[in-house]
């Protein structure tokens, strides 16, 4: 593939030179940003205050929320996984920086895989680049910071979709449904993306594209939210399915 001003598209062996260099670049930035934060003072004084307490919260008492009082202002899945590494130990080392770190640095190779399989060499070292110096992407590692996480999932929505529509078995149909759900659990950026989906490929006829496969695209997208809906209805007597700070109040 040659894209318009870059000249001819990047033998393998320079390819794999390059990209080893933007991953170990990329890796080492967020590294060294992690080491930076030794002592949990540092990693608290980082961190978003709520996704923070969240993650204590729901490590020392179970809930999901502030002391005994559960909440739905945030999705489950980044406080689950802080209270997952976390012990929360005054005079303990943080373990949430590096684990970013690394899921950061892994971020980059699934970008380059991705983009290198829809646009060939060129769209993989782009891709790879855009993820390893992008500020966002690259400042987030300090605290407790959603972004890494989320773009990790972003990526991994990304690649089920690419296989989606190559292969559009009921198998990847439920996969790229679970990439989804998981990713409206954590911020709920595409609530309405397996619906648009299902719009534009409901007409299409490709082979092996089946209509009960995209019902079934559909079904799997909203059924694994059905355990948090169902929490959330049950402790606040409403409909919330999402978070209720980024989507309920905002396009409900």
């Amino acid at each position: 593939m040659t894209v318009p001003g870059y000249g001819a598209a990047p033998r393998g062996t320079a390819f794999a030179l390059v990209l080893f260099v933007v991953f170990c670049a990329g890796g080492a930035y967020r590294l060294a940003a992690a080491q930076r934060l030794d002592t949990f003072l540092a990693f608290k004084q980082a961190s978003h205050d709520d996704y923070y307490e969240y993650g204590r919260n729901l490590r020392e008492l179970g809930v999901l929320g502030i002391l005994d009082r559960p909440s739905a202002f945030r999705g489950i899945v980044y406080p689950a996984a802080l209270s997952f590494l976390e012990a929360y130990d005054p005079d303990g080392t943080p373990r949430a920086p590096v684990a970013q770190a690394l899921l950061g640095t892994a971020s980059i190779l699934l970008a380059a895989y991705l983009a290198t399989q829809l646009y060939g060499l060129w769209g993989g070292l782009i891709a790879a680049g855009l993820t390893a110096f992008h500020p966002l992407l690259r400042d987030s590692v300090p605290g407790s910071q959603i972004e890494i996480l989320f773009a990790f999932l972003m990526l991994l929505v990304a690649l089920a979709s690419a296989r989606w529509a190559r292969h559009p078995t009921p198998r990847n149909s439920i996969l790229l449904g679970f990439a989804f759900s998981v990713s409206m659990l954590c911020r709920s950026v595409f609530f309405a993306f397996p619906l648009i989906l299902a719009a534009a490929a409901w007409p299409l006829r490709i082979p092996g594209l089946r209509r009960k496969n995209i019902l079934l695209l559909l079904f799997a997208s909203y059924a694994f939210l059905m355990p948090w809906i169902i929490r959330n209805g049950v402790q606040f007597r409403s409909l919330i399915p999402f978070e209720e700070h980024a989507a309920t109040r905002n396009f409900m």
